[in-house]
């Protein structure tokens, strides 16, 4: 029989204490005492040492408490250092079965999209894709949402850099008419490759923002154009898959 690990009882309260601190606008320390089930002068130790630490702090005009500025930045560093591929693994998933085509995930790495994970559609003429493949960022739904959503400067900087390659007659070679599509992409609200890295295929993606509303990945299903293309059906379980994602990660923004 396994057995259980041994815990500091002193530990496990004052971590208590900060979930209960997270529950409420502010607490005091009888009404803590009652939730724990712990003596009042137990309480006040343990929040005067969360509040030394500054994981708790008191507001002086109520002496009450409430979580306390570390919290907010420890919350932080986690979410940085945190994988988002389990998170929104089950929303690809998802996706992948509202719309019965193959959705991605997509990361920027340098001056391209990072395909870093797939959910794959049972139709037998489906998109050939893999993880770990680097695509262009100016010929595909999930890059060019990457190049739209980033600081201006940065994008125009970017734009003279990259080599537009034509992979298509469809493919943006004018870095001012790419421009202008990445506009349209940011009022919108999402991006569409029509054809512009391989006849055939139509991908749609939108925006995934973490706590800071700053872009942190795309979000993209992918078809045949004859599936794919000028269904507002579609369009909108990409929007919706991405707000979602964007939710999973913190993003406050509507």
């Amino acid at each position: 029989m396994e057995q259980k690990p041994k815990l500091l009882q002193s530990v496990s309260n004052a971590l208590t204490i900060l979930e209960v601190l997270g529950q409420h606008q502010e607490i005091g320390i009888a009404d803590l005492s009652r939730q724990l089930g712990l003596a009042k002068s137990t309480v006040h130790r343990l929040i005067t040492t969360l509040e030394a630490h500054d994981f708790a702090a008191q507001n002086p005009e109520t002496g009450k408490y409430h979580l306390g500025l570390k919290t907010v930045v420890v919350a932080g560093q986690a979410l940085d250092l945190m994988d988002i591929r389990p998170l929104i693994r089950p929303i690809l998933v998802k996706l992948r079965d509202k719309t019965n085509e193959t959705a991605h995930l997509v990361v920027r790495h340098g001056n391209k999209a990072l395909f870093i994970d797939k959910a794959s559609s049972s139709n037998s003429i489906r998109m050939d894709s893999h993880v770990g493949w680097q695509a262009p960022l100016h010929c595909t739904a999930t890059g060019k949402v990457i190049l739209a959503y980033m600081p201006k400067p940065e994008q125009t900087q970017l734009l003279q850099q990259l080599e537009l390659k034509a992979y298509t007659s469809n493919t943006y070679t004018d870095p001012s008419k790419l421009a202008a599509e990445l506009e349209a992409i940011k009022k919108q609200g999402w991006s569409c490759d029509n054809e512009e890295i391989e006849l055939g295929l139509y991908c749609l993606a939108a925006p995934i923002f973490d706590r800071n509303n700053e872009l942190e990945a795309a979000i993209s299903i992918s078809g045949p154009v004859t599936r794919v293309k000028d269904h507002a059906n579609l369009i909108e379980a990409v929007k919706v898959a991405a707000r979602e994602s964007s939710a999973v990660l913190g993003c406050k923004q509507p």
